[in-house]
């Protein structure tokens, strides 16, 4: 059975190493990481929880209003 977890944030981590943990827990489970972030980001977290390829999962967005893009 497929799991996926998808993140979407329009902010930051309020604690980077924790984020960084719970992606690396997620990853080894065997999850697959959708890393979602509209406006101002922290892209270098996101990226660190997505699930590779990177490119296939993780999204830049300028906006929440841009979600429909997707």
């Amino acid at each position: 059975m497929l799991k996926i977890c998808v993140v979407l944030t329009d902010g930051g981590s309020n604690s980077q190493s924790e984020t960084v943990r719970t992606g690396k827990v997620l990853k080894k489970a065997n999850v697959a990481v959708f890393a979602i972030g509209a406006g101002s980001v922290r892209e270098n977290s996101l990226r660190a929880i997505a699930a590779p390829p990177i490119e296939d999962v993780y999204y830049k967005l300028d906006s929440v209003r841009d979600i429909p893009t997707l």
